[in-house]
This record gives structure tokens, sequence and C-alpha cells, in this order.
């Protein structure tokens, strides 16, 4: 069981940053379309569009300072601040020649793709993952087979870094409006038509950063990985006595550590869609020779890794 639980975890994860673009294997999701169940939207996720595009959501939502666009792309408010610059890709340059590139993997809709294109399976491996792990605690009642995870369609991510050269980029999908519904059994010999019908919505919200060496001798990294539950609302259904204590332990399972430690198994996740082509293009810093440097700059939204040799820029000279 702990095998199986592990490998839904990291299931579970590997969608959240997934980039159709890649070449690497995404066999374990499949490429089933949609069935009902993966395009009901949550009525969580009520929201309006701006005159730029941009989705604006509910302001019960934990993402108010979010927008998120149609394609997947991701814009954050940040009152009284430049804000950060978007990446697409990362490519690989000599002195400013190209060498190797993928200049799409890290846009919104890459990594958003992958995301909705395999709701159908994420839904089934959510709804098993939260089963296993609460029903036994329930003290008796459990949560029926027939349980509805509705995870969202409304994703946005976006990769960007602080200034025009920096050597962190930093990633961010936000999945807003996701919903959980279930049956709770009850110790009755009415039948399960009378079994009481709950839901808990909940956002959620990955992160994660690659970091930029500063030399052409070390390689690119995925850094740690956090991913937040936000915006929880337990529909109870004014239930009391022994059948709340009962409910309450779905709650707490999305409230506590539980949810979020499983979902990034002790907080550290091989990523998939993103490592993937960070390791495709590490080989190409090997390549050259060792006594270059590397200055990561921004050109036309993908961050350029431009390995020089020659002496660095002093900067102005203030008198």
């Amino acid at each position: 069981m702990e095998d199986t639980m592990r490998g839904t975890h990291r299931y579970i994860l590997a969608a959240l940053f997934c980039a159709a673009s890649t070449a690497f294997s995404f066999a374990a999701f499949g490429a089933e379309e949609h069935g009902a169940q993966g395009s009901q939207k949550p009525e969580a996720a009520v929201n309006t569009a701006d005159p730029q595009g941009y989705t604006l959501l509910a302001d019960n939502s934990s993402f108010k300072d979010f927008r998120i666009g149609k394609a997947g792309q991701l814009m954050i408010i940040r009152p009284n601040t430049f804000g950060g610059l978007q990446v697409n890709g990362l490519e690989i340059a000599r002195n400013n020649v190209p060498l190797a590139g993928n200049g799409n993997f890290l846009s919104g809709s890459s990594i958003c793709q992958q995301w909705t294109s395999n709701l159908d399976r994420l839904n089934g491996a959510f709804k098993d993952m939260i089963r296993s792990t609460v029903n036994p605690r329930m003290g008796g009642f459990t949560i029926r087979s027939d349980a509805r995870s509705r995870l969202t369609q409304n994703c946005g991510a976006r990769a960007e870094v602080l200034t025009a050269c920096d050597n962190k980029v930093t990633v961010r999908i936000a999945l807003p409006g996701n919903r959980f519904q279930f049956h709770v059994t009850t110790p009755s010999v009415i039948g399960g038509w009378a079994d009481p019908e709950f839901s808990v919505d909940f956002d959620l919200l990955a992160r994660t950063e690659i970091s930029i060496p500063n030399r052409v001798t070390s390689p690119m990294g995925i850094g740690k990985t956090t991913i937040t539950a936000s915006n929880i609302r337990l529909n109870s259904h004014n239930v009391s006595g022994s059948l709340l204590l009962a409910v309450q332990k779905v709650h707490q399972y999305f409230t506590g550590i539980d949810l979020t430690q499983q979902l990034t198994q002790d907080r550290q996740f091989n990523f998939g869609g993103i490592q993937q082509p960070v390791a495709d293009l590490n080989p190409w810093l090997k390549r050259i020779p060792s006594d270059h440097r590397i200055e990561a700059c921004l050109n036309d939204n993908v961050l350029r890794l431009n390995a020089v040799n020659g002496p660095e820029d002093p900067g102005p000279i203030v008198k």
C-alpha cells in the first residue's frame, strides 16, 4: 500500500509542472480525452473576464491577486512594485551564439495543457488518495467509493525572473476552484440512499525554482517545491454528533499537513516536464570551455545563458 500511495503522490504532482512541448514520457497519465467528470468546472471558480482577456477570480478566492488568461497565462498583481518578467524557455549560448534551447516549455499554456488534458486520471488518483488516508480515521464511518474529485480546469502558470538578468527562475501554477464531493456511509439499516452528501472546496498553489549557475562547470538545478492548499470550505449541512466528528476528519485532511505532505513528498519533487528540458540543456554547458562564466539575461521572454570568457563588465562608475 505504501508503494502504491507513493506512486499516486508522484503521479498527481507530475501534472502540476508538465510541459506539452517536451519529449519526456508521460505514459503514466495516458492521453485519453476528458470525460464528463474531468470537463466539469466547479462552482467555486466563479469569475468574470477583464478587457485584456484575463479571468478575475471570485472575491472569496485565495488567489484574488492573480489573473488567469485563457491560454493558461498567470498574471500576479503586486501593488507598488514593478513585478516580475515572464520567462517562456531557456537557451544556451556562447558569446551570444545560440547552441541549444527550448523556448516554450515554461509558458503557461505548456504547463497547464498537461494538467487539463489529464484531469480524468488525476481526479481518480486524487479521490483514491483521500479515501485511503481518511477512511481509517472516521470511527466506523467511511467515504463511499462513488466520491468525486473535481479538480479545476481553471489553470494558470507563470515562470518569471525579478530582473532582466537573473540567476533564479520562479515557477508558479495556480489551480483555484477545486472540489471534492462525497457521501458518508452511516450505520443504518435504511440503505445507501440515506447517506448524507458533503463537499470540500479548495485552491491549490504550487511553486518551485530553477537555479542558474554562474559558471559552465555547474549545472542548472530544480529547487525546493512547495504546494499549499487554501480557501478550504466544508459544506457540512449542519450535521452533528458522531457524524460531524467523522466529516471533520475529511476537513482536517485538507487543512492539516496530510494533503500538502502527500503531494510534495517531504517537499521534494522530481519534476518531469520542467526537469527534463533542463537536464537536456545541461550537457551543452559541459561542452563549453571551463573558463567561461554565465551571464543569464532575457531575450524575447527566453532566458539566455550566455557563456563568455572576457572580463566582467564592472558596471557604471560613480564618481
